[in-house]
């Protein structure tokens, strides 16, 4: 855009000229937009609405990243705008392969630096998310090991290296790089992507929006605002200098071994923990990036002076309670979260206690019943530390038991929490452990199953759990333990890792890899079965950044009804939808409702199955559909396939259309399952869905402040939140 009397160049949608001081606010170039519509339609109706590509996803939100501007991408170079329609796409590709090489290369550095992210299980398709992408707990999800992952993090910290096997990898000779689980875990991101499982009771919780004002804290919640903390961000991450110059060394010289571990700072979301069921909000102001550390604070939503600090010196990794009103927390770490001191604070009693010394990051969870394990002194050479059965009674700790030495991992409790299962014996070759019980009110341990690989799934209503054991040939066995007398029952064999329980706790998914590692098999078995049926035998294993908003499988809660893609193709993006009910045990036939399926998901009800499909490469464009009663009804066409987001209600779905390079916004609508289409906002520069089904979005305008907005998914009764807001953490 230039300037009308004085013909200087105007960057970044400036008004004002820099060089004459004219006013050229309404000075527009051929193609902008204006009013939400551009002069060059066919461009702006297709390309231009690449939102995925422009924008950072993170609790179910989407927001354009104004440093890609500056620094990178050729479609964010002033002459853009210039280019014809041919010049435009070679541009963009290019930037999209110098993404790609970006992408590789840290890719490469965090595997040299030996740390793997902590990945924690979902309930949808079985994945795993990263746990820097969202941590607020959904309700009524239930983690395949409660508060932990099922991998055992790698971490290379304070010298001596972190344990270091997945507990459900695959025999190396099915050459799965790295796992099966770590390659197939970017399937689905829950929340923060896409496609958000629709997992959860159609009455959900509101959940605070944070934000800021300056360096100050502010949330929203139940139409109220209140400022909850100040100085937010202390230090900002600073990039260590690389060496200009690799010093000189003889040809004898042998390589130092001792290489600086990998570090990455958390994000100003990371800081943010919801409880549940959205009454209160964990976060750490005064935070240090380069440290990953700060002061911790608890606040209750929509009370107006309720902060409370709990302490200095925290490790940003902190667990939440099921009822919220518990957090475990590291104090006095280093950088990486090691050799730190686990502590416990309660909001019904308000006091904090010092649990144990020499705690690393993932040794620490909540249990069912009130309890709480920790693993300390853990040596990461041979895999094992020991293992404490903490009580909790109103908010007081009330009992520290000792379960066992030598424990590899724990995984949780029964619902009493006074049953204690973990994992002894790990084998590095085989990369198999022993599943053991601590009986409740007990000195008696029982091994349960041997030859294990995968973590147990735990009932929270029995005494009882799934678990894999009696690994033999490239897979395990499927057993129901008695949490009660340690007794276990076959139910299938086939296994390599169990997906999901359903919400009566009789039956769960699971999974098995073929020889190749290129695909999974997916099995439905129940209690009163004699082995697994087959659902799906083909669902590819996406492992790369570019598929981790795809869905390939989805069940709903109850088990009555399956979507899945079969035979995902990368080079075409897609793959042929199949749908099938599972009545009274037995699992249907299934019925192809698309040929070219990106991404899919289920109602709660099961009645509706929600799907984008028709992607194009060209454009990163996908129509959005729903298939109701064997009837497919086209909810919208040219959606942005990184911009779309699955209400978990099941009853509609937002999405963003009409994107524009020059302004950086787009237009949010909202369409129910029977098509009906409404405008939301025009020209938003960023929004997130929240739990309880609001809409929250602004349009920055360029300038270093905005107003906040909220409405409903009709679209109506817009509200504004707060104004001279500077950012959003949390919607």
């Amino acid at each position: 855009m230039k300037c009308e009397k004085c013909g200087a160049e105007l960057i970044g949608g400036e008004t004002k000229c820099p060089k004459c001081g004219a006013d050229c606010g309404n000075a527009q170039e051929p193609g902008s937009k204006a009013s939400g519509q551009s002069v060059d339609s066919d461009f702006d109706a297709k390309y231009s609405q690449m939102f995925e590509e422009t924008t950072d996803s993170g609790d179910s939100s989407y927001k354009v990243d104004e440093e890609l501007k500056k620094k990178r991408e050729a479609r964010y170079d002033e002459s853009f705008s210039n280019m014809t329609d041919d010049e435009k796409i070679k541009a963009l590709e290019a930037a999209r392969l110098a993404r790609k090489e970006r992408r590789e290369k840290k890719l490469k550095k965090k595997q040299e630096g030996g740390i793997l992210k902590q990945l924690r299980r979902t309930e949808a398709g079985g994945a795993e998310e990263d746990t820097a992408k969202q941590k607020t707990a959904a309700p009524e999800e239930k983690p395949v090991r409660e508060d932990r992952a099922p991998l055992r993090s790698e971490r290379k910290a304070s010298g001596r290296p972190r344990k270091g096997a997945a507990l459900s990898k695959v025999s190396p000779k099915i050459a799965l790089i790295a796992g099966v689980v770590i390659a197939a875990a970017v399937i689905v991101i829950v929340i923060a992507s896409v496609n958000m499982a629709s997992r959860v009771s159609y009455e959900l919780p509101e959940t605070p929006t944070v934000y800021t004002k300056g360096d100050t804290l502010y949330s929203s919640y139940d139409g109220k605002v209140n400022e909850i903390g100040g100085s937010f961000i202390a230090r900002q991450y600073q990039e260590p200098a690389e060496p200009s110059s690799s010093p000189s060394r003889g040809d004898d010289d042998e390589e130092s071994s001792d290489e600086t571990p990998y570090f990455e700072p958390v994000s100003e979301r990371d800081l943010i923990t919801y409880t549940e069921d959205g009454s209160g909000v964990y976060f750490i102001n005064n935070a240090n990036l380069n440290e990953n550390d700060g002061s911790l604070n608890y606040a209750e939503s929509g009370k107006k002076n309720s902060s409370v600090k709990i302490a200095d010196d925290v490790y940003h990794d902190i667990k939440v309670s099921s009822d919220g009103t518990g957090v475990l927390f590291l104090t006095g770490t280093d950088r990486y979260g090691a050799g730190g001191t686990l502590n416990y604070w309660s909001s019904v009693s308000g006091q904090s206690a010092v649990l144990a010394e020499n705690v690393l990051p993932d040794d620490y969870m909540f249990g069912q019943g009130g309890s709480i394990l920790y693993l300390n002194e853990y040596n990461s050479e041979y895999y094992v530390g020991n293992l404490y059965l903490v009580t909790v009674s109103e908010g007081v700790v009330s009992e520290t038991k000792m379960v066992d030495s030598d424990v590899y991992t724990m995984f949780g409790t029964n619902p009493g929490g006074r049953a204690v299962v973990y994992a002894k014996n790990y084998n590095d070759e085989t990369m198999c452990f022993e599943t053991y019980l601590l009986k409740a009110d007990s000195e008696e341990r029982v091994m349960v199953t041997d030859g294990s690989r995968c973590a147990p799934v735990i009932q929270t209503a029995s005494d009882g759990m799934f678990a894999g054991g009696s690994y033999e040939n490239y897979y395990q066995t499927l057993y129901y333990v008695s949490l009660s007398s340690g007794q276990r029952e076959r139910i299938s064999g086939n296994l390599t890792e169990i997906v999901k329980m359903s919400s009566d706790e009789q039956s769960v998914v699971f999974r098995k890899a073929n020889a190749e590692g290129t695909a999974f098999e997916y099995y439905y078995a129940n209690l009163s079965g004699t082995e697994g049926q087959l659902i799906a035998s083909n669902i590819t294993v996406l492992d790369d950044e570019n598929h981790k908003r795809v869905s390939q499988f989805e069940i709903n809660s109850d088990f009555t009804r399956v979507a899945f893609i079969d035979g995902y193709d990368t080079s075409v993006e897609s793959g042929g939808l199949y749908v099938l009910s599972i009545e009274n045990g037995v699992v249907g036939q299934s019925k192809k409702i698309s040929d070219t399926a990106y991404s899919c998901n289920i109602t709660p009800d099961g009645q509706t199955v929600r799907f984008a499909d028709n992607y194009n490469i060209t454009w990163n464009l996908v129509t959005l559909n729903a298939y109701t009663n064997e009837k497919n009804t086209v909810l919208a066409e040219e959606v942005g396939a990184g911009a779309f987001t699955f209400d978990k209600s099941g009853n509609y779905i937002v999405y963003a259309k009409n994107y524009s390079l020059e302004s950086r916004t787009g237009d949010v609508y909202c369409v129910s399952n029977d098509g009906k289409v409404r405008e939301v906002a025009a020209g938003v520069s960023s929004y997130g869905l929240k739990n309880n089904g609001e809409i929250v979005y602004y349009n920055s305008q360029g300038g270093s402040t905005f107003e906040l907005f909220k409405t409903g998914a009709d679209g109506k009764r817009a509200k504004s939140i707060d104004e001279e807001v500077t950012g959003v953490v949390a919607y």
